[in-house]
């Protein structure tokens, strides 16, 4: 179904995804409009659009492309019109270049996030008897130790709460840069969905751990127990809020197996190459109301 972004957005256009990455699932052609340049002030904006969500229908994302940042951009720069041409190419990928494939809402509702999440465990630490795809310190759980019980501080049954707490980290000072990591180069996407579970599948972000379905589902149930809310969306990479997260020590750890059942080596990784201990990744969930998930 056709539908119409709000009126004073930026210029930007429905995208297509291309053949190659998606079956053509019919009712998702129209799954994704984002603005065709960058944002000036992504947070505030973002922050507007999802306060309007109740009465649009339309769940905001900070869109990453893969445009590089930082120093990265720096050196691209200093090649010249070689430099800018793969500044450009890279600015229209994954989203303009068609590197997504929406799935209907329907196929996260059959899904339980526990059974996922055990089935990646024991896939990550190789105890369904095949090659472990960590190999981290002694780990605190001789087996999957099955989902953390909720946040101690509970959303209020409608997420109204867990909204507005996103709403207000985005727009707030450096609010946008701690959750996707940059402070400009961010587009704002609109998808029709109900919550930032069906945002992502309605997005079609292309799932580095497995399917986007599922990645999803996944997605939905840190909504539920922690008030978490999907905000950004990259080509390899994907940020939420997190109005309740985990405060005690026993209860980072049970979060902490989640996470690496989803992340992979990735979560035990400060930085580039600094290796954290499951500890020590699990303690700085303490009160973290960002939880930030990139795969290599």
């Amino acid at each position: 179904m056709t539908w119409h972004p709000p009126d004073g957005l930026p210029p930007g256009q429905f995208l297509t995804t291309d053949p190659q990455f998606s079956d053509a699932t019919p009712g998702t052609e129209h799954a994704l409009w984002m603005t065709d340049e960058p944002v000036a002030i992504p947070g505030e904006l973002w922050a507007r659009l999802l306060r309007e969500h109740q009465n649009t229908g339309l769940w905001p994302l900070l869109l990453l492309t893969m445009r590089p940042h930082g120093a990265a951009l720096e050196r691209q720069k200093a090649r010249g019109a070689m430099g800018e041409l793969r500044i450009e190419k890279l600015s229209r990928r994954p989203w303009h270049s068609g590197e997504f494939e929406p799935v209907p809402a329907e196929s996260v509702d059959a899904l339980d996030a526990a059974e996922i999440l055990a089935r990646w465990w024991d896939e990550i630490t190789g105890a369904d008897g095949g090659q472990p795809h960590v190999k981290p310190p002694p780990l605190p759980f001789p087996r999957w130790p099955g989902l953390a019980p909720a946040g101690a501080a509970a959303t209020d049954a409608d997420g109204v709460a867990a909204d507005k707490f996103a709403a207000e980290l985005a727009a707030a000072p450096g609010g946008v840069q701690l959750l996707t990591g940059r402070d400009s180069g961010i587009h704002i996407g609109l998808v029709r969905a109900a919550d930032g579970a069906a945002a992502l599948a309605a997005s079609g972000f292309v799932s580095r751990r497995g399917h986007t379905a599922e990645d999803a589902a996944v997605i939905r149930s840190w909504q539920d127990r922690f008030g978490a809310r999907l905000c950004a969306v990259g080509f390899d990479c994907l940020a939420l809020s997190v109005a309740s997260p985990p405060v005690s020590p026993a209860l980072c750890l049970r979060v902490g197996a989640e996470h690496l059942a989803y992340d992979t080596p990735e979560a035990l990784v400060d930085g580039i190459d600094t290796p954290l201990s499951f500890e020590e990744y699990a303690a700085r969930l303490s009160g973290s109301n960002t939880w930030w998930f990139w795969w290599d």
